[in-house]
């Protein structure tokens, strides 16, 4: 009984750290917000039951995203369907992002600054930022162009944009958008 009740604590304390991170993962790859916390808490239910059984799991985080990814690749099964690849993830947020950062940029830097900043940018961050913002080339032409994944593309523009940022002495525009 007593192990019960450590487990139990166990569970509720990951439960508590994880459930934001799961609902999140799950959301992004369903797509509606019922489904998501339908599964999220499927998620929660398997992983109690298999503790509940007196198994053992030696890293939980792994093990939920694990168990979340399985009843994702189940629902989309009984659906009929696919999941979403990443690039079209990715591709549904990028136009709100681009403009995010663009009025980010314009509202705070002159020319000479962001040149200064590129300059200091690291070269795989700077070439995707230059082929997207400056020759406007679409994420697809980007990756062929470099010979890369559209994820890979997707992944450089992101981190490429908040260090941007960063070098030039602002707070990533995600935040400051977001407090203004």
């Amino acid at each position: 009984m007593q192990d019960l009740d450590k487990k139990e604590r166990e569970f509720l304390a990951a439960y508590d750290e994880y459930a934001r991170v799961v609902y999140r993962h799950v959301r992004l790859r369903v797509g509606r917000t019922e489904d998501a916390e339908d599964i999220a808490a499927q998620t929660f239910m398997k992983t109690w039951e298999y503790l509940s059984l007196g198994k053992h799991i030696l890293r939980l985080k792994p093990f939920l995203f694990r168990v979340a990814n399985n009843l994702i690749i189940d629902w989309y099964r009984a659906k009929g369907s696919q999941p979403l690849p990443l690039e079209e993830i990715e591709n549904k947020d990028q136009e709100a992002e681009d403009k995010k950062f663009e009025a980010a940029i314009d509202a705070r830097g002159d020319a000479q600054a962001l040149g200064r900043a590129l300059d200091k940018l690291e070269p795989p961050y700077r070439d995707v930022l230059v082929l997207k913002y400056v020759e406007e080339y679409e994420v697809k032409e980007i990756a062929e162009k470099l010979g890369v994944s559209e994820n890979v593309v997707y992944v450089r523009i992101h981190r490429g944009r908040k260090k941007l940022m960063e070098l030039m002495g602002q707070q990533p525009y995600e935040q400051s958008v977001a407090t203004t």
